[in-house]
């Protein structure tokens, strides 16, 4: 080509295309959105992501950060209400003013991202934050900026295209001018640069300022990025929203991978581990398919396809069958970990496998098992530090709260349930505390879901504590009046009764029977309505006739309590409640099948089809590029590849290309 084209070879303008461009503004933020963000631009992990955005939620400065919505319900008008808080907000003071006081020009209904959990809205800021030198500000700000660009209007360009034949090839070049930045103004997130091209015209020679021949060759890929393995965790369905940082972290703290840079790094641990799977014929647990059928199973249980103890049935079975295979193949795997790892360095007097590190203070609180004193120890873990306390008897630590962000006191009370000795925990810039059990901290108590928390407070226990506040989180049912919120169990001077969460905009109570203590049992719920059932502790004087001590009942459902509640708040008999018990009561008088199919995990090839189908939440394709993110899909206007479709690096940072057709 270079041959033919000769030293003095002028260039032919065959084909200029000149057209405006827009670039939609990016949809409502769920959390796996959010967490491959603060990832990719903010350079936190995704367990720090969502450990400062539950503290933000529980301030109260943002939503609900645990969500796979991604659009929103809210008017126009409440849509601008909530951008009109950040008008003191000096990060978007000046962009928010602009919008709000030209909306016909510069506010548009955000656009729809096609997923609703419905349970709760997309994430969004709630309030103004206002400490500039919080380390959470950094993930507020990001929160903050993409609510406002999702009700922005679009950026648009004016793009050329030309071509040119060279020798005997032709050659397509594009330049672009931005015309109106819209969104991207407020999202620094996400740039389109402009690129500029003479004004060449169709029929129009020039001859090539330089001409010369590269030398190039392919690379491996890299390493996978937090940003890019959290995407393919989400397309291929390993966890959930609530739960994806969860998996990452596991994986690290059991050493199977480690951190270089921004890059996640298998260890020697973990390929050997992978290996020693693959010698014995144990592929699937290597493989997503596993997680994500239990992912598809709980969801079977949540549309009704399925029962709680059907899944845990077939579920077992699945992996009693794993684990017999890992059994009768124990002596390979043992010969393969030994090719890869090398033996452990034997244990010197003094030294303790529970671990090492710094004392900060001595004999804080004391050992639920021993009741000896522990210490409080800060370690170094990679380019992170972890707080601990450390018990020398029992030989073992307990993971707590940041010890150089809090200040870590005794509180002075025992927990009930494993008799640590409970800590304070205040943090004395935003003036706030809490308390926390060290072992419940990592421990929860049963019932609680574990993969839900970055760590288990008092307050989020239902325990008969005066430091557990959870009794007020669990939700009883869905709120027959208002239809939106749910109701939770709240104690007066009257005693216990039920209220809606939407108080005072809905009014909805039932006052429940005198008794010394009520408390909600969220692993039982009515088989009729779904509600979590309460338990009653009478004091040894039962108000309730044929109402036992510790019984478990159903407000809604149980007669013995209809007589002894009191209902406000526009609710009729003619309720929700109970128009699912009468369907219950339907469907339990038809004849039932002797003897029902089986139960059996859901297949995943439907999900691969619709993965191949369409992309994947948050990106046009589902394919990353080099640098870990979204690629862009083009269409190919050369003479021999014309109308076919490619993937290229959307930044224009790295050389990914990847043919479609």
């Amino acid at each position: 080509m270079l041959e033919s084209a000769g030293p003095n070879a002028e260039a032919l303008v065959v084909d200029v295309v000149r057209r405006p461009t827009r670039r939609h503004p990016p949809v409502p933020l769920a959390t796996v959105a959010l967490q491959k963000l603060a990832a990719t631009h903010l350079h936190i992990s995704s367990e720090q992501c969502m450990t400062w955005a539950e503290s933000l939620y529980q301030e109260g400065f943002i939503s609900y950060p645990r969500t796979e919505t991604d659009s929103f319900s809210f008017t126009d008008d409440e849509l601008r209400e909530i951008a009109g808080v950040q008008r003191d907000n000096p990060e978007v003071a000046d962009y928010v003013g602009a919008m709000l006081d030209d909306s016909s020009h510069k506010f548009r209904r955000p656009l729809k991202g096609g997923h609703d959990d419905k349970a709760h809205p997309p994430i969004y800021p709630t309030k103004l934050m206002r400490a500039k030198h919080d380390n959470r500000s950094a993930l507020y700000n990001l929160i903050v900026r993409h609510f406002l660009a999702c009700l922005s209007p679009d950026a648009v360009a004016a793009t050329t295209a030309v071509t040119a034949v060279f020798g005997e090839e032709k050659f397509t070049t594009s330049g672009t001018a931005i015309l109106e930045k819209g969104w991207l103004e407020v999202y620094p997130y996400e740039r389109w640069h402009s690129t500029c091209l003479p004004a060449y015209q169709q029929g129009e020679r020039f001859v090539p300022k330089d001409i010369s021949l590269e030398k190039h060759r392919t690379t491996p890929p890299p390493h996978l990025t937090e940003t890019a393995l959290i995407a393919l965790m989400d397309e291929h369905g390993i966890g959930t929203d609530a739960t994806i940082a969860q998996h990452i972290k596991t994986v690290l703290d059991r050493g199977y991978v480690k951190r270089e840079g921004s890059f996640l790094v298998p260890t020697a641990l973990g390929i050997a581990l992978a290996s020693a799977y693959e010698v014995i014929g144990l592929l699937s647990l290597l493989q997503p398919q596993l997680r994500a059928q239990m992912e598809l199973a709980m969801s079977d249980i949540v549309s009704g396809k399925a029962s709680k103890a059907q899944v845990v049935d077939a579920a077992v079975k699945l992996y009693t069958e794993v684990f017999q295979k890992l059994s009768l193949g124990s002596k390979e795997m043992y010969e393969e970990l030994c090719c890869h790892l090398s033996p452990a360095a034997p244990q010197t007097s003094g030294t303790h496998a529970y671990g090492t590190g710094r004392i900060e203070k001595r004999r804080l609180v004391h050992c639920g098992v021993c009741k000896n004193p522990m210490d409080l120890i800060e370690q170094t873990e990679g380019e992170r530090d972890t707080w601990c306390v450390r018990c020398h008897t029992c030989l073992k630590d307990y993971r707590v709260p940041n010890g150089r962000l809090n200040q870590l006191s005794s509180c002075g009370q025992s927990c009930i349930l494993c008799g640590f000795g409970v800590l304070e925990i205040r943090n004395t810039e935003k003036q706030t505390s809490y308390t926390v059990c060290p072992y419940c901290f990592t421990s929860p108590p049963p019932g609680t879901d574990m993969e839900s928390f970055t760590g288990f407070r008092c307050f989020q226990c239902l325990a008969d504590c005066p430091l557990a506040k959870g009794i007020e989180s669990v939700a009883i049912a869905r709120c027959s009046a208002c239809k939106q919120n749910d109701i939770r169990l709240c104690t007066g001077s009257r005693g216990a009764f039920l209220s809606c969460r939407g108080f005072p905009g809905c009014t909805f109570s039932v006052t429940l029977p005198w008794a010394k203590g009520v408390r909600p049992t969220p692993t039982m719920r009515c088989a009729s309505c779904q509600a979590v059932m309460l338990q009653f502790n009478f004091g040894g004087m039962p108000s309730v006739p044929g109402l036992e001590e510790g019984d478990c009942v159903c407000v809604f459902c149980d007669g013995r309590l209809q007589d002894y509640i009191s209902v406000k708040g526009g609710f009729t008999r003619d309720n929700d409640h109970t128009a699912d018990r009468e369907h219950a009561n339907q469907q339990q008088q038809q004849p039932q099948q002797e003897h029902p199919a089986p139960y059996s995990l859901p297949s995943l090839r439907g999900r691969e089809a619709n993965n191949r189908s369409k992309p994947a939440k948050g990106s046009a394709t589902g394919t990353l590029c080099e640098c870990g993110v979204p690629a862009k899909q083009l269409v190919s206007r050369k003479e021999f590849s014309k109308g076919k479709r490619f993937l290229t690096c959307a930044a224009r940072k790295c050389s990914f290309f990847q043919w479609l057709d």
